[in-house]
């Protein structure tokens, strides 16, 4: 894809020729992009077409952090498509899940949230939903709300919609207890709980990644046994993070959406260059279009990796932030990361001028918290990621000249938006 094509799309915005099409292609599109299973997909199609029909859609969320990365954000974007279809949208909480933990993706037990956890995390959620959502027409429940009275009744019946066997037989379970490690009843109980949810809103279709498949089919399993229709579920693709693991909360490796346009924007050029067609076609609303032909030239070598990103990253910070944003962002990212300016606003520290030794710079460094350790600093030294003045330094300097009214830049790593300055006094 040439530069002239990447440049007439930042300008005119190819996602508008998808306004006006028709109900049947929305659908189709809804149900298959970025979408990896639906059950079942034809009913689904089928209500989905029925004008008079006005779905309930469920997407439940254990607020394990108080921010949303754009991994979430694709989600958001899947159910944003519903909501422009004119079916309700509803959001569960799991402030009563979260207490259990969701093990669903993860190699050992996982620590239950405390109340006042799940009170802070959630504070801030709402706004970001807005940043995609309709907020105003948009349902959000509580699920502690039915499951801190839940009768023993109503226990029996849900236990009785999974066997020892289907919980043991999970694989990360499986793996577990294989190690002998323990598993606990509470964990093989948590997706029951979540199944619950979809009785108690009366859930028409739900949503998740495909690590909650099995919490998914529950949902049927348990509203069958309710003596209610079973609901229709998507499993949507999962996004990589920046370590090239899945983009999780709990791991930390993620794009954050409420982060500066201009972190989000340096962070996104940061992703593998064969991650940039899932990026496209989950994280934005490019015209599938575009992301086929951008897929396909990624493939046959003739594409411009670093201006695809750049599309990708404009697009994704403009979707959260605006478009002027998105501009400023783009700007920093030519000044800062690819000119090797440094930004207006920088950390600085004062320093006697004379011989400064690494050591010392190493130090400030841990202090202001730009390197978690003095460690990963010497290792970043031995790689030539150490940069003064845009110029990485040789391993064995042992120490820098600061000349008198001076001052010099650190960055940690050529791309990196980790700098501090130093000055001299007279």
């Amino acid at each position: 894809m040439n530069e002239e094509t990447l440049i007439s799309y930042n300008k005119e915005g190819m996602g508008e020729i998808s306004r006006g099409k028709e109900l049947e292609q929305r659908v189709d599109e809804l149900l298959t992009r970025g979408v990896v299973e639906v059950a079942d997909s034809q009913h689904l199609r089928e209500r989905l077409l029925d004008p008079d029909t006005v779905l309930r859609v469920k997407l439940g969320i254990d607020p394990t952090g108080s921010r949303l990365h754009v991994g979430r954000g694709a989600t958001l974007l899947k159910l944003k498509e519903f909501q422009d279809l004119g079916h309700q949208i509803v959001i569960i909480i799991g402030d009563g899940t979260a207490q259990v933990g969701d093990t669903s993706d993860k190699p050992g037990a996982r620590k239950g949230l405390t109340p006042q956890q799940i009170a802070e995390n959630i504070k801030d959620y709402m706004n970001q939903f807005s940043r995609i959502l309709d907020t105003s027409k948009l349902e959000l429940v509580h699920n502690a709300d039915w499951l801190k009275n839940i009768s023993l009744q109503t226990l029996l019946k849900l236990t009785s919609c999974q066997t020892l066997q289907e919980a043991s037989g999970r694989d990360n379970f499986a793996k577990r207890i294989k190690r002998g490690d323990s598993v606990s009843f509470t964990e093989a109980f948590y997706p029951l709980l979540q199944a619950y949810d979809s009785v108690k809103i009366k859930a028409d279709v739900e949503l998740g990644g495909t690590d909650q498949t099995y919490n998914l089919t529950k949902g049927r399993d348990v509203q069958k046994a309710f003596g209610m229709p079973p609901q229709d579920y998507m499993t949507t693709l999962l996004l990589i993070g920046l370590d090239g693991d899945k983009m999780s909360t709990s791991k930390g490796n993620c794009i954050w959406i409420n982060d500066k346009p201009e972190i989000k924007y340096v962070q996104l050029m940061k992703i593998s260059d064969s991650l940039i067609p899932v990026y496209m076609e989950c994280a934005t609303r490019f015209p599938m279009e575009f992301v086929k032909k951008a897929t396909k030239e990624l493939h046959e070598g003739t594409a411009d990796a670093i201006e695809l990103k750049k599309v990708l990253a404009h697009e994704i910070v403009k979707l959260y932030d605006g478009e002027d944003a998105a501009d400023q962002a783009a700007k920093f990212f030519q000044k800062t990361v690819q000119k090797m300016e440094a930004p207006k606003s920088i950390l600085s520290r004062q320093l006697e001028p004379g011989d400064i030794s690494i050591k010392t710079l190493i130090g400030l460094l841990v202090e202001t918290n730009l390197a978690k350790s003095k460690t990963s600093v010497k290792k970043l030294i031995e790689q030539d990621g150490f940069y003064i003045n845009g110029v990485a330094i040789d391993p064995k300097t042992e120490n820098v000249k600061l000349d008198k009214n001076s001052h010099f830049i650190i960055r940690l790593g050529k791309r990196s938006l980790n700098m501090l300055k130093i000055t001299s006094g007279k």
